[in-house]
């Protein structure tokens, strides 16, 4: 049976062991050939998961956080501003691309100032509700070097949220969020690649080298 795009659109879910270049819309598993059942159910679920909460799965990417960003949500900050003029950048360019409120940004200083959302590991979790949209919002900030923020904390990647004021089923989305974060905080030389990427591709394509799948 000769396999094309038409044909593949028409199932629910595909599982390949090598990878398609087909451009189809239905969710993709890559399987390692050795098969491993806890790991095929996992990926099922991802995929159920993803569209029950109408969240686009790449094809064959296992991160919640890649897809949930695109290229209007992917930032190259820019060390010679402060944290805060970095952050109004990137809150005013999804305020004028639709997906945030007009009142987030100032939400999100009342935020800031009451309790500093910059970690340690360098990573920086601003997070506020968002009166916009039903669904997650999810904006990734890189710096290609450190931004001091004082003696004690630096910031090499931002990942800015605008939560839902119901979350719903959201919530279990928000806490695979942080875990994905964490993971990232506790690996050094994924936080130093991750920072001196330019685009939104270059994540992508960083996402497909690093996962074990391909």
């Amino acid at each position: 049976m000769e396999v094309n795009d038409e044909l593949l659109n028409k199932y629910d879910l595909i599982c390949s062991t090598y990878k398609l270049t087909c451009d189809i819309n239905t969710p993709i598993i890559y399987m390692k050939e050795i098969f491993d059942e806890h790991q095929f159910r996992k990926q099922i679920e991802q995929v159920k998961y993803t569209q029950k909460l109408e969240v686009p799965l790449l094809q064959g990417i296992d991160s919640i956080l890649l897809n949930l960003l695109d290229e209007e949500k992917f930032f190259v900050l820019d060390n010679n501003l402060s944290y805060k003029d970095n952050i109004d950048l990137m809150v005013d360019s999804l305020r004028s691309n639709g997906y945030v409120d007009d009142g987030f940004k100032e939400r999100l200083k009342k935020r800031e100032d009451n309790s500093t959302m910059v970690f340690d590991k360098h990573i920086a979790i601003p997070h506020v509700v968002n009166y916009e949209s039903n669904k997650i919002i999810l904006a990734l900030g890189v710096f290609d070097d450190n931004l001091i923020i004082d003696k004690d904390r630096n910031v090499k990647l931002v990942f800015l949220l605008g939560i839902p004021e119901e979350l719903g089923e959201n919530e279990i989305l928000i806490i695979k969020i942080y875990n994905e974060i964490i993971s990232i905080a506790k690996d050094e030389n994924k936080i130093k690649e991750i920072s001196r990427l330019k685009k939104y591709k270059d994540l992508v394509l960083y996402t497909i080298k690093e996962d074990s799948t391909f």
